[in-house]
C-alpha cells in the first residue's frame, strides 16, 4: 500500500467560536445602547428613570453571564466532539500505515 502525504492548510479566517463571540458582543452592545437610548426618550423623572436603569443593567448582567455560561458549554462541548475525532482519525491513520 503506498504511503499518503497529508498537508495540513493552515486559514487565516475566523474559526466558528471567534464569529459567535464576535456575533455575542454585537449583541449584547446592541441591546445595551437600545435600553439606554430607550430609557432616555422616555417621559419619566430622573428617579424613575435611574431605577430602570439600574434594573435593565441587572437584567442584562445576568443574561450576558448566562449566555457566556451557555456558549462556554457548546465550546467544550464542541472540544470534546473535535478532540475525539482528532483521536478516531490518528488511530485509522496508525491503523493504515502500520504506525504504533
Amino acid at each position: 500500500m503506498a504511503e499518503e502525504e497529508i498537508t495540513v492548510v493552515e486559514e487565516d479566517e475566523d474559526t466558528p467560536t471567534d464569529v459567535i463571540k464576535w456575533i455575542s458582543a454585537g449583541f449584547g452592545v446592541g441591546l445595551l445602547v437600545g435600553g439606554i437610548v430607550g430609557l432616555l426618550l422616555a417621559p419619566k423623572t430622573g428617579k424613575d428613570s435611574r431605577k430602570q436603569l439600574k434594573s435593565f443593567t441587572g437584567e442584562l448582567s445576568e443574561r450576558t453571564q448566562k449566555l457566556a455560561k451557555d456558549l462556554g458549554e457548546k465550546v467544550d462541548s464542541t472540544k470534546d466532539v473535535l478532540t475525539e475525532s482528532v483521536k478516531a482519525g490518528k488511530a485509522k491513520y496508525d491503523e493504515l500505515t502500520g504506525d504504533d
